[in-house]
């Protein structure tokens, strides 16, 4: 049976939206995405973003789901393959769906925890590089 070629013009739209919800839900952090996701490398992410050639399967957005933004907040899969509905959707306590919503919405109403976030990432960068080189290196090889 023949291989069936790839939709280059629908993986493109699904990096994009790839792309979007690493802006906005996970700061632009490449790093704690792919964490998430359970990738060994941050490249494998970073090389799937950048040349939109290829796409995470699905046992690795499994991994990035179970991990709520916020203890409540998760990827809408249905938005990241095909575009349709709200990119994000909000759980109950038992897991279960309330809403969805859209990227605007979940800054609005998570604009303070959004904020410590990033300043808490920010003081982290700061100390890291307030430490001599040789300490960063052990740190970074332990």
């Amino acid at each position: 049976m023949p291989r069936v070629k790839k939709n280059s013009e629908a993986m493109r739209e699904m990096c994009g939206r790839l792309e979007r919800l690493l802006k906005y839900l996970y700061g632009g952090d490449v790093g704690r995405m792919q964490g998430l996701m359970q990738y060994g490398h941050q490249s494998t992410l970073k090389k799937a973003l950048a040349t939109q050639d290829s796409f995470p399967d699905v046992e690795r957005f499994h991994f990035l789901l179970q991990h709520p933004v916020h203890g409540c907040i998760v990827p809408n899969m249905n938005w990241i393959v095909s575009g349709m509905e709200k990119p994000l959707l909000r759980l109950t306590e038992d897991g279960k769906v309330s809403e969805g919503l859209s990227f605007g919405t979940y800054i609005d109403q998570y604009q303070q925890q959004i904020t410590k976030e990033a300043r808490r990432g920010s003081d982290k960068t700061k100390k890291e590089e307030s430490k001599p080189l040789a300490a960063q290196e052990r740190r970074r090889h332990s």
